[in-house]
């Protein structure tokens, strides 16, 4: 290897910085391999953070829905049990039975 580029290196391993080389159509990093590794142990960490907000927000949003699917089932047994009542039947004397009441029109003037 070159001097120039075995300089390069021990700048790169001495400030734990990384070099940047520019061509015409690609950039290039040098850094060193520890400093990579940290790097990708990062990135592997945000992903997985990312994982468990997302399987948190899906947990919250099945719960809320189990909440309000509850929430309608009581609320249908409380319907249904108001439509299936017995009716109740009022008492009626014998003098109210034998009583006849007629509808006759009204005029109004």
């Amino acid at each position: 290897m070159s001097t120039y580029w075995e300089k390069l290196l021990d700048i790169v391993d001495r400030t734990r910085d990384k070099i940047f080389f520019f061509s015409a159509n690609r950039t290039y990093v040098v850094m060193s391999l520890d400093h990579y590794e940290l790097l990708l142990e990062q990135q592997n960490q945000v992903r997985n953070d990312d994982s468990l907000e997302s399987i948190n927000k899906e947990v919250a949003l099945l719960k809320a829905k189990l909440t309000q699917k509850k929430e309608d089932e009581i609320a249908e047994d409380i319907k249904r049990e108001h439509l299936v009542a017995e009716p109740k039947v009022a008492e009626v004397s014998e003098e109210d039975q034998d009583s006849e009441f007629h509808i006759e029109p009204v005029e109004i003037r």
